[in-house]
C-alpha cells in the first residue's frame, strides 16, 4: 500500500499530531523562536518528529503569508579577494538555520550596485542586506534608507544603518608591525589600501600606533596607497621601489597585495626574507603556497559573516537595536616571509 506521506507534503499539523502538541508550538520550535518556553524533552521530540516525517518548511507559502521573501542580499566588491569566501560561508550557515537563502551580488561598479539593489529592494526580493563594500560613505546606504531595508555592514563602518560587524583592524596591524619590530626592523614600509575606505584607514592607524609604541618614526614616504587587489599591490610595490628609499620590511594591507609585492620584489632581485620581510593581512591557502610562505595576521572572517547575518535576522524580526561588534584578530601566524632584519638598511640587494 502506498505510504500516504509520499503523496503529499508533510505539514506542521502532521508533526504536531505525532508529538501531541499544538501546531503553533511546533512552528515556534522549528523557527528557533527565542521567546518560546518549552521543556527540552518536548523540543527534542518535535525535532525528532520533524526528521522522521521529513518535514520541510514551505518557504513560498510562509513568505506570502508573512510578506517576506526569506532571502537576504549580500553585496561584496570582488569575488577574487580570498577574504570573502569565509564571510560568505558564515553568512550562509547563519541564514540556513532560519531557512533563509543568501543572494550574492558582486559588482565593483557602484552605479551598477545601485541599480541592482534598487531593484532588489523595490521588488521585495530580499528582506534585508549585508553590505561588505568598502566605501566609508556611499549612495547604496542612502538607497537602503529610502526603502526602509534592514542593513548590517560587514567589515566596514558607516552611519545610517542597523550597525556593523568588523574585525579590530588596528589591533591586527599592530600585531604585524610589532612582529617586524621585534625582529629588529626599523624601516617598515606599508602598502596601504585605498585611504577613502574604512578598512584601510583602520589598518594604517594600527601601523602608526605600533611604530610609535616601538619607538620608531613615522615616515609618510614609506606609505604607498595601492588598493586591495594583487595587481594594485604589484603596482604599489613598483612605485615604492622607484623612490629608492631604504626599508627592510613591509606590512601589506591584505593577502593579494602581499602576493603582488612579492612578485615585484622577486623580479627586482630582492630576496624574501633575506633582504626584506613581508607580513600580510588575512590567512588563506594562497598564503601557504607562496614562496616563501607568507606570515599573516589571521582574522575571524567566518565569525564575522555569521554574526552579521544573525544581527540582520534580528532586525528583520523587529528588534530595535544598533549592532556594533568589533571582533579581535585571531593572532599572527609566522611563516617563512619574515626574519631578523639585515645588518643595514638597503635600497636594493647588494648595497
Amino acid at each position: 500500500m502506498e505510504d500516504k506521506r509520499l503523496s503529499r507534503r508533510t505539514t506542521l499539523r502532521d508533526v504536531a499530531r505525532l508529538v501531541g502538541v499544538d501546531r503553533s508550538t511546533v512552528s515556534r520550535v522549528l523557527r528557533a523562536d527565542p521567546a518560546i518556553s518549552v521543556r527540552e524533552e518536548t523540543r527534542a521530540r518535535i525535532l525528532a518528529a520533524a526528521r522522521q516525517l521529513e518535514y520541510a518548511p514551505n518557504s513560498l507559502a510562509r513568505g506570502l503569508k508573512l510578506r517576506h521573501s526569506f532571502t537576504l542580499g549580500l553585496l561584496i566588491p570582488n569575488l577574487a579577494n580570498p577574504v570573502f569566501p569565509e564571510i560568505i560561508k558564515g553568512a550562509e550557515d547563519a541564514a540556513r538555520e532560519r531557512d533563509y537563502l543568501v543572494l550574492l551580488t558582486h559588482a565593483d561598479d557602484q552605479s551598477f550596485e545601485e541599480r541592482v539593489l534598487r531593484g532588489l529592494l523595490q521588488q521585495g526580493r530580499v528582506d534585508g542586506l549585508l553590505l561588505a563594500t568598502a566605501q566609508i560613505q556611499d549612495t547604496v546606504i542612502a538607497e537602503t534608507r529610502v526603502n526602509h531595508a534592514p542593513v548590517i555592514l560587514v567589515n566596514r563602518r558607516a552611519d545610517g544603518t542597523g550597525g556593523y560587524i568588523i574585525t579590530d583592524d588596528a589591533a591586527g596591524a599592530r600585531l604585524a608591525v610589532d612582529h617586524l619590530a621585534r625582529l629588529g626592523h626599523r624601516r617598515i614600509a606599508h602598502l596601504a589600501g585605498p585611504l577613502f575606505t574604512d578598512t584601510a584607514l583602520r589598518r594604517l592607524q594600527g601601523y602608526r600606533q605600533s611604530l610609535r609604541q616601538n619607538g620608531l618614526d613615522y615616515d609618510s614616504a614609506l606609505v604607498e596607497e595601492s588598493g586591495f587587489t594583487m595587481e594594485e599591490g604589484l603596482q604599489g610595490m613598483q612605485r615604492l621601489l622607484a623612490r629608492s628609499i631604504p626599508f627592510t620590511a613591509i606590512f601589506a594591507v591584505n593577502l593579494p597585495v602581499a602576493a603582488g609585492a612579492m612578485l615585484v620584489l622577486r623580479e627586482a632581485g630582492w630576496r624574501v626574507p633575506d633582504d626584506v620581510s613581508i607580513v600580510g593581512f588575512h590567512d588563506a591557502p594562497l598564503a601557504q603556497m607562496m614562496t616563501p610562505p607568507l606570515t599573516v595576521v589571521k582574522l575571524p572572517l567566518y565569525e564575522m559573516g555569521y554574526r552579521a547575518t544573525k544581527a540582520l535576522l534580528r532586525l528583520i524580526d523587529g528588534a530595535a537595536e544598533t549592532v556594533q561588534e568589533i571582533l579581535p584578530p585571531l593572532g599572527l601566524i609566522e611563516r617563512g616571509s619574515t626574519a631578523a632584519a639585515p645588518g643595514a638598511d638597503r635600497t636594493r640587494p647588494g648595497i
